[in-house]
């Protein structure tokens, strides 16, 4: 073991042989064995010693503090490269929930206007049982249509009922069909061949009297 310390002895620590146990006890030999005398116990104080070990607890502590150094490096990378990848992954799931609602929300969007296309439908169809005798138009009139669809079912009712009393008491009878008169469209109400001063009471409820000058209509309908 003296001579392996010795070995990694680094250049600059001295070796004192004659204070070295090692070095100051000569091996005995005879010609019929070869005798190795034990040396004295070694000196934890001796300073060859000292210097020898503390330079190599030096050594190994430094690779030692390399080593945990690089590892606790690359762990910091790894935690770094993973946190990324949850903020990635976040995001991304973000991103899919949004689109995923936003598709939602088209959908409702689609099926809510379907079925306002439906309900208008519908109403235009029931005001067309008591208002059969107007013109299309009346009934296309886009404004008209959706303020039909917007009413409850019980005010559009009685918005129904108070047209077809003011048709009954203006007397006039809905009609199935396509109108005969097309007021509304520009066309000039056709008169009867014995008057000709007097539209037909259809057309002069178009236009919002009647054949006597008395308003008939409601101020929306």
């Amino acid at each position: 073991m003296h001579d392996e310390l010795l070995a990694s002895k680094p250049a600059n620590v001295a070796h004192d042989a004659s204070s070295c146990h090692f070095c100051a006890t000569p091996a005995a030999e005879t010609a019929e064995e070869h005798v190795v005398t034990t040396p004295a116990a070694i000196d934890p104080n001796d300073p060859t010693i000292k210097a020898i070990v503390d330079a190599r607890v030096a050594t190994e502590t430094a690779a030692l503090t390399e080593r945990a150094e690089t590892a606790e490096r690359e762990r910091d990378e790894a935690k770094s490269k993973l946190d990324v990848a949850e903020s990635e992954r976040a995001a991304l799931t973000t991103r899919a929930e949004t689109a995923e609602k936003a598709l939602d929300d088209v959908k409702a969007a689609e099926q809510a206007a379907e079925e306002a296309r439906g309900r208008i439908d519908g109403r235009v169809a029931a005001m067309r049982e008591v208002a059969g005798h107007l013109p299309d138009t009346w009934f296309a009139d886009a404004e008209r249509r959706e303020r039909w669809g917007r009413m409850a079912d019980d005010e559009f009712d009685a918005h129904k009922a108070e047209l077809a009393a003011t048709f009954e008491a203006a007397g006039i009878k809905p009609q199935a069909g396509p109108p005969r008169e097309t007021a509304m469209e520009g066309g000039a109400a056709p008169v009867s061949p014995t008057t000709t001063d007097k539209p037909s009471a259809s057309t002069a409820f178009i236009a919002g009297t009647s054949s006597t000058g008395r308003r008939n209509i409601p101020a929306q309908v």
